[in-house]
């Protein structure tokens, strides 16, 4: 909450100007940020000694392994929903950029879906990792290589371009300024570019930023451009990259459970 209100303070009173479009573009950045590494690490450490813990329970067979992988799994989701939601319907009204209820809720819900990216990243390296240090060591750089490769900083090889689809910052990112931007809408400057919004406005497409954008193929409040306000494929990258995410952790959580003692066995 605190965060929030802080952000949120911090870039109230944006103008309609291509320097307004800045502020705004920083803004999603530290957000997408925020909720990408705060609760990266932490998992990698819990899950770690949770696995550790769990290993010796396996080995005993006390408990059926379904049902307490998806109890922990449920629970771990819906709660750290909870933050990311409370954080956008917060900051984003005090900034002025609430718009409608709909707006607010598909940044939540990225947010949130990101935040849970993340947090399965470093769940599933965790457990991999036979120590701490390792996992954090292998988080920092698949995390790190998730936002240079997410295309808002540099533009990519064309041979490697496709990574950028592998990357939640890169789809949360660019899902947000969808949620916020539509192509209708206009900013101050010198020289209008079109007269059907009025002498001295622009349309937004035509600002530095969302051009520089379109060049690496990242289209935001375009025209006649389907993709440029669709946030459907940005959600469900997000949903496939977690899912993915949680099929690997629970196939070292069973072979875990069902492993087989090769030495007893040949002897």
């Amino acid at each position: 909450v605190g965060l929030a209100l802080v952000t949120g303070g911090i870039y109230s009173d944006i103008p309609a100007t291509s320097r307004g479009v800045s502020q705004i573009y920083s803004l999603v950045l530290v957000t997408t940020t925020v909720w990408s590494f705060s609760r990266l690490y932490p998992a990698v450490s819990s899950h770690h000694e949770w696995f550790q813990s769990a290993n010796i329970l396996f080995k005993y067979k006390r408990f059926s392994l379904m049902p307490v992988y998806s109890a922990r799994l449920v629970t771990v989701l819906l709660l750290e929903c909870i933050w990311p939601t409370v954080y956008t319907f917060i900051c984003f009204p005090v900034v002025g950029l609430a718009g409608d209820l709909k707006s607010l809720c598909s940044i939540s819900f990225l947010l949130a879906a990101n935040n849970l990216c993340y947090l399965s990243l470093g769940a599933t390296l965790g457990s991999l990792a036979q120590h701490v240090a390792y996992g954090m060591s292998a988080a920092t750089i698949v995390s790190q290589g998730s936002v240079v490769a997410s295309g808002f900083f540099t533009s990519l090889p064309p041979s490697i371009d496709w990574v950028k689809y592998c990357s939640p910052f890169y789809w949360t990112m660019q899902g947000i300024f969808k949620s916020i931007f539509r192509w209708s809408d206009s900013l101050d400057c010198v020289s209008g570019s079109s007269s059907s919004v009025g002498s001295n406005q622009c349309f937004l497409e035509y600002d530095f930023i969302i051009d520089d954008l379109k060049k690496r193929g990242i289209y935001i409040a375009s025209f006649n451009v389907d993709s440029s306000d669709n946030i459907f494929t940005a959600a469900i990258a997000l949903v496939a990259i977690t899912v993915f995410l949680h099929v690997v952790l629970f196939l070292r959580c069973f072979f875990a459970y069902y492993r087989v003692n090769w030495e007893e066995v040949t002897r």
